[in-house]
């Protein structure tokens, strides 16, 4: 089949850094744990095996890890987009506010509603503040200045 679309060759490189950068990671965080603890066996433990102990565990690290890939798909997005987003957080922070005054103003509504409402709401503010955030640096300020200068007061804001 000839054309303009054809099937792009699978790179394994992508995969490759992605495991040095994990193991890098874990081992950074392995050498901090043995040197910075009386009994580096018990905290290596319980810093592997903790999380996965009970649901409860499993819940609060997957609830906290939520933001973390929230924040790296949009930064990932940009990036691809050509562009530097600073301002992910206050996105995020500004959408979790949003979908939550959403939420707690439409008690007596279905529930897979509001939540479809809720994650729409929080979509257009988060984009609504990458907007913003794009206006301003059109007048002759510096993009990264304004993705940071506005994203920096709201977890203050909505906490």
């Amino acid at each position: 089949m000839s054309g303009k679309f054809s099937a792009r060759r699978f790179s394994p490189r992508p995969f490759y850094s992605s495991i040095i950068a994990f193991s890098v990671a874990v081992s950074a965080a392995v050498l901090l744990i043995v040197t910075q603890t009386e009994n580096p066996i018990a905290a290596l433990r319980s810093f592997f095996t903790q999380p996965f102990s009970s649901p409860w565990f499993l819940g609060n690290m997957l609830d906290q890890s939520a933001l973390f890939l929230t924040a790296g798909l949009g930064i990932v997005l940009s990036f691809r987009g050509g562009t530097f987003n600073l301002g992910g957080e206050g996105q995020v922070y500004i959408g979790g506010l949003a979908a939550s005054a959403l939420l707690l103003s439409m008690q007596n509504i279905p529930g897979p509603i509001v939540l479809m409402l809720a994650c729409a709401a929080a979509l257009t503010a988060g984009a609504a503040m990458g907007a913003l955030s794009r206006k301003k640096a059109r007048r002759n300020l510096s993009l990264l200045f304004c993705y940071r200068q506005l994203s920096f007061p709201l977890p203050i804001t909505a906490s």
